[in-house]
């Protein structure tokens, strides 16, 4: 599912670089709704199967703020460091 995702990603990005290549996969709409569609799909079969229980928010909150918050925090400070 995870190469499904990347190759459409990469439909988006080039549906906005046709004009320099002219190449297209998927139309980049198209690509955009597909994307979310399993994204969707994806996150419900993750969420269903394996945060089950009565700590399970706290256990998806953290584990969404380990994940992004480092990286937020390093964006956040090469932002700064350049300005």
């Amino acid at each position: 599912m995870g190469l499904i995702r990347a190759l459409l990603a990469i439909s988006v990005v080039v549906s906005h670089t046709s004009v320099f290549f002219g190449v297209s996969f998927v139309g980049g709409k198209m690509a955009v709704e597909l994307f979310f569609i399993i994204s969707g799909f994806y996150m419900t079969m993750i969420l269903s199967e394996k945060y089950v229980g009565r700590k399970s928010i706290f256990i998806f909150f953290k584990g969404r703020v380990l994940r992004l918050f480092p990286l937020y925090l390093l964006v956040l400070s090469l932002k700064i460091l350049f300005c």
